[in-house]
């Protein structure tokens, strides 16, 4: 599998996942918003039955969550190692915002895992 992309949400709420793969391994890339940008890097792998995530986040940026869970959900249900990187920014987020782009995410994400489990 080379790698592909989904998308979810319009204008300022629209968000996108694109994936690439390096042999069995995933690196995930979500962005979106209105300044897409490196925010924040996960690596999430296997140790046994659990799932181990570890967080690089860039200065005064909040992408860390959303990199860690993406990382960890993908691993976790998929059982490969994965890197997210992800940069979401929109100015002044309103809270229902901020809501409707991490539901956005959920959905990108959810979606790439159900393409996946037919590929692994």
């Amino acid at each position: 599998m080379e790698g592909f992309s989904f998308e979810a949400g319009e204008g300022r709420l629209h968000v996108f996942l694109k994936l690439l793969t390096l042999g069995n391994d995933l690196v995930v890339l979500i962005g979106g918003g209105e300044k897409p940008h490196v925010g924040a890097v996960s690596l999430a792998e296997k140790e046994g039955e659990s799932v181990s995530v570890k967080t690089l986040v860039s200065h005064r940026h909040k992408e860390g969550k959303v990199a860690s869970k993406a990382a960890k959900e993908i691993t976790g249900k998929v059982g490969v190692k994965t890197v997210v990187i992800a940069g979401i920014h929109i100015e002044k987020a309103e809270k229902q915002e901020i809501k409707e782009l991490l539901n956005n995410v959920d959905e990108l994400i959810n979606e790439l895992i159900l393409t996946l489990k037919k590929k692994f």
